[in-house]
């Protein structure tokens, strides 16, 4: 076990209570920066909200271009993102706690992503307790991290995840300009709800038409519908609902089991300009950007037909050279590249 001296429990408890400072959620990022800092030396530090495996927002300090297609592309070879999403591990981890280094230097992910700033270590966590999920990484490109700031970190993380949840709970209300990047909920088994945040009331009434404390009727139907698939065993499908609005469409997803006492709800709206214009920046033509977005929302090749007015034929024309563009080759991993863009103002900043 690491031994810590006086001066630096003090500089400890200290950080900790700066930690819980009240912010909002889109100065957190920086804000859990300007307390680590204090504690260790590196190059860059990655701050991370995970849904469903997938980076929801992302913020490296110092900033660090990559490319983001790419890092999505091979996040598989990260070892210690497998360990944390796949496979459950707990705590903190070096990524050569798993792999050895000149393994790591070979994947491709390292390669395109690490090698250009040659950041060969990495200590980091993901939290499997907070929805989304928070995940911190520290980089730095010479003298491996040792255990005695792995012991360090450690000792930090559930501060981090409590300030995290904290922030979150409160309901963003002191975000000054804008909203945090998702609406969040608890709904019990009554259908009233017993936690939102400000974004999500924002989303429920503009969608909905919300104005009580109770969940809205078609989402309490679909959360009804998923704990009856998930009895009949065809939960495929039931735990995401989507509804379009004028050129936006609001993503509603249950983070909770379906027989919970407590469903837990995450809201996201993406906006199909944002959309197009960030497809645009990956290569694609406006109106292969437009048969993208229609691929994503489940339509086949002659519904896009009928929307756009052109032949089946074009379609999938334009679908061959999507494909060809985003280097992928099947209609659900081009749908996931729409949704990795989503959130325009969060994907540019993401690692």
């Amino acid at each position: 076990m690491a031994e810590f001296g006086h001066l630096e429990l003090r500089a400890f408890s200290k950080a900790i209570e700066d930690l819980y400072a009240p912010v909002s959620w889109s100065e957190l990022p920086l804000h859990f920066y300007s307390v680590v800092k204090r504690f260790f030396t590196f190059d860059f530090f990655a701050y991370h909200e995970i849904y469903d495996d997938l980076n929801q927002r992302a913020v490296i300090y110092p900033d660090y271009p990559f490319d983001l297609l790419a890092f999505t592309t091979y996040l598989h070879q990260h070892p210690s993102w497998m360990a944390f999403t796949k496979h459950g591990a707990q705590g903190v981890l070096r990524i050569t706690d798993l792999i050895s280094l000149s393994n790591w230097q070979q994947t491709d992910l390292y390669n395109l992503i690490f090698r250009p700033r040659t950041q060969d270590h990495q200590v980091g966590f993901i939290d499997s307790t907070s929805a989304p999920r928070l995940g911190l990484a520290l980089n730095r490109s010479s003298r491996q991290f040792s255990d005695h700031e792995c012991v360090a970190f450690d000792m930090l993380r559930p501060h981090l995840v409590q300030a995290f949840q904290l922030c979150q709970s409160l309901g963003n209300d002191s975000e000054p300009h804008g909203h945090p990047p998702q609406g969040y909920l608890e709904v019990d088994a009554t259908g009233k709800i017993t936690q939102i945040n400000r974004r999500a009331i924002i989303l429920l009434q503009g969608y909905f038409g919300f104005t009580s404390s109770e969940l809205p009727g078609a989402l309490r139907s679909w959360l009804d519908k998923r704990q009856l698939t998930f009895r009949n065993q065809f939960a495929a499908g039931s735990d995401g609902l989507t509804i379009f609005g004028n050129r936006k469409s609001l993503t509603i997803r249950a983070i909770s089991p379906p027989f919970a006492p407590r469903q837990r709800l995450v809201l996201r709206e993406s906006d199909e300009e944002r959309q197009s214009a960030s497809l645009r920046e990956m290569g694609l033509t406006p109106r292969e950007s437009e048969v993208l977005i229609w691929v994503s929302r489940g339509k086949q090749n002659s519904e896009i037909a009928m929307i756009l007015g052109v032949h089946t034929r074009t379609v999938t024309t334009h679908l061959e050279r999507i494909y060809s563009k985003l280097g992928v080759e099947t209609r659900t991993a081009a749908s996931q590249v729409v949704h990795e863009v989503s959130f325009g103002e969060v994907a540019k900043s993401r690692t």
